[in-house]
């Protein structure tokens, strides 16, 4: 992602919200896996929603949905 070796997921969204304690979850045990940040790229509540971690903390960003 972003030409830096990060992992991008892409929630295939089909009506149902994903939950974001699970979702901060999965990213953080991703990245336990692949070492270097990770991110979900998901539609929430309607809008676009870009999920990260970065081996530390968690963020969230508005994306274009």
């Amino acid at each position: 992602f972003e030409n830096r070796g990060e992992l991008l997921l892409d929630h295939r969204h089909e009506g149902i919200d994903l939950r974001i304690d699970y979702a901060k979850d999965t990213l953080k045990n991703l990245y336990t896996v692949w070492t270097r940040p990770v991110h979900l790229r998901t539609l929430f509540e309607g809008k676009g929603k870009l999920l990260t971690y970065d081996g530390e903390k968690h963020l969230e960003r508005k994306t274009d949905g």
